[in-house]
């Protein structure tokens, strides 16, 4: 039984909500762990000779955000924007980053299931990093639910 006809929307609209406000001084935390996730992302495809700038873009969002006053920038209509624009890149150049591991591991016999799990991955791994801690494992269950 299929609880919404796209999970992915959903989730995507939920992390595009929960974005902006990365600004506050609460989320200092979470701004660290993004930029010192970017930096390793962008360390590794680098050395692995893959397309970098995935993790400088992903090194960029929480840069942003750690320069950004509370209700400033990421607030303002080109700050979400930008922001729109940035994490859209990273998802579809995730996508495309995942799938031929995927496709090498030849696990499955579709390639509309290679993009459809690459899509899982990345959405997954922006929803731990972006959500609420008490809201993740409520979010992972409804995700994969759907």
């Amino acid at each position: 039984m299929i609880f919404f006809q796209n999970p992915i929307s959903i989730v995507l609209v939920i992390i595009g909500a929960s974005l902006p406000d990365f600004d506050h001084n609460i989320k200092k935390l979470n701004v660290y762990k993004m930029i010192i996730i970017g930096l390793i992302s962008f360390i590794i495809l680098y050395i692995a000779n893959l397309p970098y700038l995935v993790g400088i873009i992903f090194l960029i969002i929480p840069i942003i955000f750690y320069f950004s006053n509370h209700r400033g920038f990421t607030h303002s209509i080109f700050g979400i924007f930008l922001l729109s624009l940035l994490l859209s890149i990273v998802i579809i150049m995730g996508i495309f980053l995942i799938y031929p591991s995927l496709e090498y591991l030849d696990i499955m016999n579709n390639i509309e299931n290679y993009f459809l799990v690459s899509t899982v991955i990345i959405v997954l791994v922006l929803g731990i990093l972006t959500i609420n801690k008490n809201l993740i494992v409520p979010f992972i269950v409804l995700f994969l639910l759907g």
